[in-house]
C-alpha cells in the first residue's frame, strides 16, 4: 500500500523497532493485510498496528471498505487487547507502547496531560 495508507498501522513506539518504519501489504483479492517493518524485517503482530482481515477490498470497493471495515475499527480496534481510543484511530495519533494494556495505556494518557498542563501554566507565568 502506498505510504499515505499504511499511518494507521505505523503507530505508537516498542522496543525491538520503530512503528513508523511499518510497512502493510494487502493480497491481490484486497481481504487480507500483512504489516512488516521494513528496517528489520519482522513480521508485526501487536494489537495497535497488525495486519486485519477486510470485508471489502480498499482498492477496488473503498466505500464498502470504509463502512464494513474502517467503521468497526475506529469504534472497536484491532483486537480486545487493541489500548487505543476511539479518537486515536479516527486520527491515527496513538503514542504509547504498542504493546501497552488499557490500563498501561490510560496511565501513559494522564502522565501526558498532565505535563501539559503543567508545561501550558508555566509558558502562562512566564508571561504574567
Amino acid at each position: 500500500m502506498s505510504e499515505g495508507k499504511d499511518s494507521y498501522h505505523e503507530q505508537g513506539s516498542a522496543t525491538d523497532h520503530n512503528p513508523s518504519l511499518n510497512d502493510k501489504f494487502v493480497s491481490l483479492d484486497g481481504k487480507n493485510e500483512t504489516v512488516y517493518n521494513r528496517e528489520t524485517g519482522q513480521k508485526i503482530t501487536d494489537p495497535v498496528n497488525q495486519g486485519t482481515y477486510n470485508r471489502a477490498d480498499p482498492n477496488s470497493d473503498p466505500i464498502w471498505h470504509f463502512f464494513q471495515d474502517m467503521v468497526p475499527y475506529y469504534r472497536w480496534g484491532n483486537s480486545p487487547d487493541d489500548p487505543t481510543t476511539t479518537w486515536e484511530r479516527i486520527t491515527g495519533s496513538y503514542k504509547g507502547d504498542v504493546n501497552a494494556t488499557k490500563e498501561e495505556a490510560k496511565n501513559f494518557r494522564a502522565q501526558q496531560n498532565e505535563e501539559a498542563r503543567n508545561k501550558s501554566m508555566e509558558r502562562y507565568y512566564e508571561h504574567h
